[in-house]
């Protein structure tokens, strides 16, 4: 059965004769009858009867027709998906990204994308840096913002901007008496601190630990957000990044670890070998790139990048 049968087919049954549709389709009325011929050969089926000049549908043509009839419309449809994606006119878009950059950085530039690009799909994804990385192996995104992933097995890292840390911490709270804050003042208290596979978290823990040698007393919180919110209530410190610092709950002081430094490198995590990304995906990365992207990150060292990945 071929394509041009079932058109051939859905034609006549429009003009109710050969002949019309013929003249319709451009065609001879021999090779409309041919085609029709070959049709009902294929499915075993009598399709029209003939009335003088004029056909008419068999009950069995009258049920042909409307799956005839909803072939074309699917086959039209995928047609015109095809060129859509063909000039990047529709399509999907999927990222992954952590936290705070996903709910902080991003909800700006996404907008200005789906303004520019209506017709895309667009999906976002917030995880951490191992999940998000897997995700890019897998292929289930087309692209991540984390961190420098610890296992880089055919992914490449491009640096996008330093993350800066800050300890949080209510104002009633006796650190913010303190002239300056070194490691040992903090691991005095209770440690509000992200989930384990949190990058942060781990570069936390090291800093800390390497510096004071102490256990530290750990509340594990898994969301940020609620993180910040609960160092408001003043059972403990957390360590955040500074961009969240400044909104979180009111009554909350950020301030600098004076002997330690937490920053960490950010940057866009996409497979080494990429089977040429659409142009929709081309252009979030341009705006990502352009809104992002500090001066001086591309100062970075390969064995700076090396160190993140190690810890």
């Amino acid at each position: 059965m071929e394509l041009r049968h079932l058109e051939t087919f859905v034609e006549i049954v429009r003009q109710g004769s050969f002949w019309r549709a013929a003249e319709t389709l451009g065609l001879a009325q021999s090779t409309v009858t041919l085609q029709v011929q070959q049709l009902e050969r294929v499915i075993h089926v009598k399709l029209f009867e003939r009335h003088g000049k004029r056909v008419a549908l068999t009950d069995l043509g009258r049920g042909f027709c409307d799956q005839a009839e909803e072939i074309l419309k699917r086959t039209n449809a995928l047609k015109t998906s095809m060129r859509d994606l063909a000039s990047s006119e529709s399509g999907r878009v999927r990222i992954g990204a952590i936290e705070p950059t996903a709910g902080v950085r991003l909800p700006k530039i996404i907008a200005q994308f789906c303004k520019q690009w209506p017709r895309i799909e667009l999906t976002l994804t917030i995880g951490n840096s191992g999940s998000i990385s897997d995700r890019i192996t897998t292929g289930d995104v087309d692209f991540g913002i984390c961190a420098l992933p610890s296992v880089r097995n055919g992914l490449r890292f491009d640096p996008l901007f330093t993350e800066r840390m800050v300890l949080l911490f209510a104002e009633q709270h006796p650190l913010n008496q303190l002239p300056r804050i070194n490691a040992h003042d903090v691991v005095k208290h209770r440690l509000l601190l992200p989930e384990r596979t949190c990058p942060y978290r781990n570069k936390i823990e090291a800093a800390l630990q390497g510096e004071t040698k102490v256990d530290l007393h750990i509340t594990e919180i898994g969301s940020l957000d609620a993180l910040c919110r609960t160092v408001a209530h003043g059972i403990g410190v957390g360590i955040v990044p500074e961009i969240l610092a400044g909104s979180a709950s009111a009554g909350t002081v950020g301030r600098q670890i004076d002997d330690i430094e937490f920053d960490m490198v950010i940057g866009i995590v996409q497979k080494t070998v990429d089977a040429n990304p659409n142009a929709a995906v081309q252009a979030l990365l341009h705006m990502i790139k352009s809104e992002l992207r500090e001066p001086n990150v591309a100062k970075i060292s390969k064995k700076e990048l090396l160190v993140t990945a190690a810890e």
